[in-house]
Parts: C-alpha cells; structure tokens; sequence
C-alpha cells in the first residue's frame, strides 16, 4: 500500500482531529481560564463540529466520503472568512452587524434595563481576551481555517482522481 492511498484512507480521520484539537482548546480556555467567548466565537466553532461528523459520516460511508471532504472544505473556508470579519471587528476596522460589540445601550425602558441586569451579558467581541504575540484566538482561526480548507480542496481532488 503506498503512503498517498493510506493517507487518503484516513483523511476523514484526520479532519475529525483537525475539527476536535481547536473546539478542545476553545473548550479550554473558557472552562480552565473562565475566557466568555462572544457570539461570533461561538458561531467559529460551528464548522468544526461539522468537520467532526461529516468526517465521521464519510468514514462510515465510503460512498459519500468524497463530497463529504468537500464540503468540509467549505465549511472551513466559510470559517477562514468569519475569522477575518472577527479579527475586523476586533481591531475595529469595521463594526459587527450582528450587535456584539462593547459600548453603551442604545435606549431602553426601565423594565428592559432590569431584564437586561439581571441576565449575563455575553462578551464583546471586539475586545481581546487572549493573544499571542499580538494575534487573538480569532486569527489563529484565519490561519488553521485557511490551512484546512486548502488541504481539504488538494484531498477532494486526489480523492475524486483516486475514485474515477
């Protein structure tokens, strides 16, 4: 059996690794370091999970397995471009359309005030709580999103060459 064919047997293994060692660390650092993780953190997780069971799905269904790897490169691609319009909003090149951002209220009733005491906010997501060298959680994402999605791209395309 040559190393390419043993590679490709096992991709789908691989991306179900791939998809668990980020979700794992960001599990981490909110349980172990009590990090509040903001909406968008939380929507960057999404493509991971679907890494998870779409490569498990494609594990146990040979059938599908290509088209499996392939939309697991999508999801990671649409992960890459998140993490961009996150790290954006974090340096604030541009503001969050989805209202995460940190600052004032706009006005509210005293009731919704009271309501909105009493409930936890979720974290901004254009404040950084954790980075490396100047790169938060967010860019890191950019770059191992951005590295899966091109390794998912090259794997559909041997595995579709391997399959005809």
């Amino acid at each position: 059996m040559s190393i390419t064919k043993y590679l490709l047997d096992h991709f789908l293994f691989f991306l179900c690794f791939a998809g668990l060692v980020p979700l794992g660390v960001a599990y981490y650092f909110e349980l172990a370091h009590n990090l509040d993780p903001c909406q968008l953190c939380i929507y960057q997780r999404v493509p991971y999970g679907l890494a998870i069971i779409l490569g498990l799905l494609g594990t146990v269904r040979k059938s599908i397995s290509v088209w499996c790897v392939l939309i697991i490169g999508l999801a990671f691609l649409f992960n890459t471009f998140l993490a961009v319009y996150h790290v954006g909003i974090e340096q604030y090149w541009w503001g969050s359309s989805i209202g995460c951002q940190s600052g004032l209220i706009e006005r509210v009733s005293v009731s919704e005030f009271k309501t909105l005491l009493s409930n936890k906010m979720p974290s901004a997501c254009d404040v950084v709580q954790w980075s490396v060298f100047g790169i938060s959680m967010a860019g890191f994402n950019i770059l191992f999103s951005f590295c899966l999605s091109v390794i998912c791209f090259f794997g559909f395309l041997d595995l579709r060459n391997m399959i005809k």
